[in-house]
C-alpha cells in the first residue's frame, strides 16, 4: 500500500504553532490584566485605609497629615488613571488576540477535515486499485484453469 502524503501538512504544522503562540499570548495577557486589577486594588485599598486612619485621628492631629494626605492622593490618583489606562489597552490587545486565534483556530479545524478527507479518499483509491488486482488475478486464474481444461480434453 503506498504511504499517504498531503500535500497541504506544512501549513497544518505551520498553522498549529501559530494558534499555540496565540493561546500563550492570550494567556499572558489575561495574567498581565489580573496584576493590573490587582495593583489598582491595593491602591484603592491603601488611600480607604490612610482616609479611615485620618478620620480616625484628633482634627489637631489630623490637619497637618490631611494635607500630606491630600498630596499622595494626587499622585495614587494618576497611578490609578495610567494603571486603568493601561488595562483598557490590555483588555483591547486581548480581545483582538481571541479574535485573531479564533481564525486561526477555525483555520486548522477546516485543514484537518481537509487532512482527514484526503487520507480517507487515498484509502479509497487504495482499496480501489487492490480490488483491481485480486479481480485480474481472478481472471488470470479462471483463464489458466480454462486453457488447462481445454487441454485436457
Amino acid at each position: 500500500m503506498k504511504r499517504f502524503k498531503w500535500p497541504l501538512r506544512r501549513l497544518l504544522n505551520v498553522t498549529e504553532q501559530r494558534e499555540n503562540a496565540l493561546r500563550a499570548e492570550l494567556f499572558a495577557l489575561s495574567r498581565d490584566i489580573a496584576w493590573t486589577h490587582q495593583e489598582i486594588f491595593r491602591h484603592q485599598t491603601m488611600l480607604r485605609t490612610q482616609l479611615a486612619n485620618l478620620r480616625s485621628e484628633q482634627l489637631s492631629q489630623r490637619i497637618p497629615k490631611q494635607e500630606l494626605f491630600l498630596a499622595s492622593a494626587k499622585v495614587t490618583e494618576r497611578i490609578l488613571r495610567d494603571l486603568g489606562t493601561r488595562l483598557e489597552d490590555l483588555k483591547d490587545k486581548r480581545s483582538s488576540k481571541a479574535k485573531e486565534f479564533v481564525k486561526i483556530k477555525a483555520s486548522r479545524e477546516t485543514l484537518e477535515r481537509m487532512r482527514q478527507e484526503a487520507q480517507i479518499e487515498h484509502t479509497r483509491q487504495e482499496l480501489r486499485t487492490e480490488q483491481k488486482m485480486f479481480d485480474e488475478r481472478a481472471q488470470i486464474a479462471f483463464a489458466r484453469g480454462q486453457k488447462q481444461a481445454a487441454r485436457s480434453l
